[in-house]
């Protein structure tokens, strides 16, 4: 039975050029609900745009952070675009 409710999960890697090994970000998807999740292991902020292709959050959504240690971001065009502290995270939903 878990194994059946694990099979309806996915995880989907939003990379974008220019990153390396200091920022990460993915959304976790169910069949109802997304969230993206956004780290800086960099010592500075850093200015991302993330594409969020698979992600199900579509364009014109306004997503904010769970953890409250950034600004609401609309998406637009297939991407979202946000500022992370250094050494930080970001939970949007």
């Amino acid at each position: 039975m878990l194994l059946g409710r694990l099979a309806k999960l996915s995880w989907n890697l939003c990379a974008a050029e220019g990153w390396y090994n200091d920022q990460y970000a993915f959304a976790r998807v169910t069949a109802r609900d997304s969230v993206l999740v956004v780290l800086n292991n960099a010592a500075t902020e850093a200015a991302l745009r993330i594409p969020m292709g698979g992600s199900r959050i579509g364009d014109g959504v306004t997503i904010r952070d769970e953890l409250d240690a950034t600004p609401a971001v609309t998406t637009h065009a297939g991407a979202v675009e946000l500022r992370i502290a250094a050494r930080s995270a970001a939970i949007y939903h």
